[in-house]
C-alpha cells in the first residue's frame, strides 16, 4: 500500500463522502423531480459533487488535483469521443441481449424512456445540459477524479477501477443496467488513469450519453436503418469494436 500524505483523503473520508452524496442524490431527485419535473436532473447532477467539494475546500485541498483536472491534448479528446461513440453502440446492444435473459418491466421501460424524451425545444435543452452535460462533468469529478483518485492510492490500480465501477453503478439505482453500468465504469476508470486527467472520461460519458438521448428521440424510420431483428445492426457493432479497439490502442501509445 502506497504511503500517503496526512493531508490527502482517507479512504473512510472517500466512502463517507460518498454515502453522503447518496442521501443527497436520492433527497433531491425525489424533490426535484415532483417539483420539477425533468429540469430536476439539472438540480441533482449539480448538487452530485456539493459535498466532495465542500470537503476538499475545509481540508484546503485543491479541487483541481484531488479531482485529476489535468489538461490533456485536443488529439486525446478527440479520441475518447469516438471511444464514447463505439461503447454507446455496443452498451446498447449488450442492453438489449441482457433484455432477454432479465426483461424489464414494460411499465418501467416506458417510464424511463419519458424521462429521456423531451416534447419541445426547451425540454431537449434541459436534457441535454442535465442528461450530457452536467452529467459527465460532476458524475466524472466525483467518481473518476475524486474517488478512484483516493482508491488508487490504496489499492491496485485494477481494484480501483473495477470498485469505482461498481459504486458507480450503484449510484444509478436501476439493476437491470448493472451490467452496463459496470462495463461503461470500467472503462471510464481506464481512460481516467491511463490518462492521468478526468477529462477524457467526461468526453466519452457525454457521448455515451448524447447517444441514449439521440436513441430514446430518434423516429422509427431512422432506427430501422440502425436495428435488425430488434438488435444493433451487425455493421454497427463491427464498426463500433473497430473503432474502439483503434482509438484505444491510439490513446495508449499517446499517454
Amino acid at each position: 500500500m502506497i504511503q500517503t500524505d496526512n493531508r490527502e483523503p482517507t479512504l473512510f473520508q472517500a466512502f463517507w463522502i460518498l454515502f453522503v452524496t447518496f442521501v443527497l442524490f436520492l433527497a433531491s431527485a425525489l424533490l426535484s423531480g415532483y417539483l420539477l419535473g425533468k429540469t430536476g436532473i439539472v438540480v441533482v447532477e449539480i448538487l452530485l459533487v456539493l459535498p466532495v467539494f465542500l470537503f476538499l475546500r475545509k481540508h484546503g485541498l485543491s479541487i483541481k488535483t484531488s479531482c485529476r483536472m489535468k489538461a490533456v491534448s485536443p488529439v486525446v479528446m478527440m479520441l475518447s469521443a469516438f471511444i464514447g461513440l463505439g461503447i454507446g453502440i455496443l452498451i446498447d446492444e449488450l442492453n438489449r441481449l441482457l433484455q432477454i435473459v432479465v426483461p424489464m418491466d414494460e411499465e418501467l421501460i416506458s417510464n424511463l424512456l419519458e424521462t429521456m424524451q423531451w416534447h419541445s425545444f426547451p425540454e431537449g435543452v434541459i436534457l441535454f445540459l442535465g442528461a450530457v452535460l452536467i452529467a459527465s462533468v460532476s458524475e466524472e469529478l466525483l467518481f473518476r477524479g475524486f474517488f478512484q483518485n483516493v482508491m488508487e492510492t490504496y489499492f491496485s490500480v485494477t481494484r480501483a477501477v473495477i470498485g469505482t465501477a461498481l459504486v458507480f453503478a450503484l449510484l444509478h439505482f436501476q439493476p437491470w443496467f448493472v451490467v452496463e453500468y459496470v462495463t461503461m465504469g470500467v472503462l471510464l476508470g481506464v481512460l481516467s488513469w491511463r490518462t492521468g486527467s478526468v477529462y477524457p472520461s467526461m468526453v466519452m460519458h457525454g457521448v455515451v450519453n448524447s447517444l441514449a438521448l439521440v436513441f430514446a428521440n430518434s423516429p422509427a424510420s431512422l432506427i430501422s436503418k440502425y436495428e435488425m431483428h430488434g438488435h444493433v445492426s451487425p455493421v454497427w457493432i463491427i464498426l463500433s469494436i473497430v473503432m474502439v479497439y483503434g482509438c484505444m490502442k491510439a490513446l495508449y501509445n499517446r499517454t
